[in-house]
């Protein structure tokens, strides 16, 4: 499959996780941070596509390419388990 062709939409108002009552928990970012730190480790167009709408709107569409990159990227930008496991769980629910 093209790798350009599998697009669906991240939401970055909705990265989060469920706590031990079953609740779901929000995780906050500052969008212009996260899009700008994806923006400065962007390889490729596509990533840089995505920051872009990250930083304007807090989502952007994801495709292959940018779900690669994200899951390399995200856990040299954020030290704590729970952000990362957060982001690759809403890019696992883009999916369905």
């Amino acid at each position: 499959m093209n790798k350009k062709n599998n697009k669906r939409m991240f939401d970055l108002k909705e990265v989060g996780f469920r706590n031990l009552d079953d609740q779901f928990v929000a995780i906050t970012f500052d969008q212009k941070d996260f899009a700008n730190a994806l923006f400065n480790n962007a390889q490729s167009i596509d990533m840089d596509d995505f920051a872009r709408s990250i930083y304007q709107n807090g989502k952007g569409e994801i495709n292959d390419q940018v779900e690669m990159e994200l899951l390399n990227l995200v856990p040299t930008l954020y030290s704590s388990y729970r952000i990362v496991a957060a982001i690759r769980e809403s890019i696992e629910r883009s999916k369905k």
